[in-house]
């Protein structure tokens, strides 16, 4: 009797273990899958992006024709051989233009995110290992810029300087440097007290050499991982000023403004609309996808 119940007892802690074992694996396969999934997004945006980029890099190269030249004769034609994807309503190649608008528009996207993660990255720092009136006089002015629509804020700062690309960069990075800072500044505060930073004051490192070699190196993956996502949405907002007539003026080939030019034809000429929306989604979604997937791996959410 005390056998048979002996035997049971451990058939029930077998079937237990049995259990507990295979929940187990099927967390382990389904974080598998989901690391699988996630890295093969990364790997299609990575390839996404090296392609646009190098068409568009290439365009000089690869374009069939001079983005500029107008040819009235030859409006609105569909695709043939010399232009692929038709002309415009002055003539002009819509694919050359779509090329050299690439570049036009990853180029600004790029030097306006840089001129505001620098900005911002600078004061963040600057912020966090400053006394208390100077940390709460720049959370302030954060604080206040954050409060505003970026994009409402970047036309009234491009409608008071001018319409032109460098006006849109100065506005872009006007709107934008405050989460870089604030983002920066709290990753300065939450590793400020580490074993490693108070190792290097006791070793009398200066507070340039602590802030250059312990703290950036710390907080750089975090930003970049910001700063790739961001490319997409800093496309958009060139894309937009540019469309509203604030950024890239015409003839300029630049995505934002080829929408622009297209929307009074759409119902004539649907492709001059098309494919610029096609290359700004491409774009966008691409850059999304890899400051998705690095934020993950930053974060460890896939291991």
């Amino acid at each position: 009797m005390e056998n048979s119940e002996y035997l049971s007892s451990k058939k029930e802690d077998n079937l237990d273990n049995i259990k507990v074992n295979s929940n187990k694996l099927a967390k382990i396969n389904k974080l598998r899958n989901q690391y699988r999934f996630k890295n093969m997004l990364f790997i299609i945006g990575i390839v996404l992006v090296t392609l646009i980029v190098i068409i568009c890099v290439g365009a000089p190269l690869i374009s069939p024709n001079d983005p500029l030249k107008v040819d009235l004769g030859k409006a609105f034609l569909n695709s043939t051989n010399k232009y692929p994807l038709g002309t415009d309503q002055m003539g002009r190649c819509i694919l050359s233009r779509i090329l050299y608008g690439g570049r036009t528009s990853i180029f600004i996207a790029l030097l306006s995110l840089s001129l505001t993660v620098t900005i911002g990255t600078f004061i963040g720092i600057l912020s966090a290992v400053s006394p208390k009136i100077v940390d709460s006089f720049f959370m302030g002015i954060c604080e206040i810029t954050l409060a505003f629509p970026g994009i409402l804020l970047a036309i009234v700062i491009v409608g008071f300087l001018g319409p032109s690309v460098v006006n849109v960069m100065v506005a872009i990075s006007f709107v934008s440097w405050a989460k870089y800072a604030r983002v920066s500044r709290n990753l300065v505060l939450s590793i400020r007290e580490s074993s490693f930073i108070k190792a290097a004051k006791v070793c009398g490192t200066s507070h340039l050499n602590i802030i250059r070699y312990h703290i950036i190196p710390n907080i750089f993956s975090t930003i970049l991982t910001i700063m790739v996502t961001d490319i997409g949405s800093t496309i958009l907002r060139l894309a937009t000023l540019s469309f509203i007539g604030l950024g890239a003026q015409h003839p300029t080939p630049e995505w934002g403004v080829m929408i622009n030019e297209a929307r009074e034809y759409i119902d004539y000429a649907p492709n001059m609309i098309v494919y610029p929306i096609i290359m700004i989604f491409l774009t966008v979604a691409s850059f999304n996808l890899i400051g998705d997937s690095l934020r993950d791996r930053y974060d460890g959410d896939t291991y």
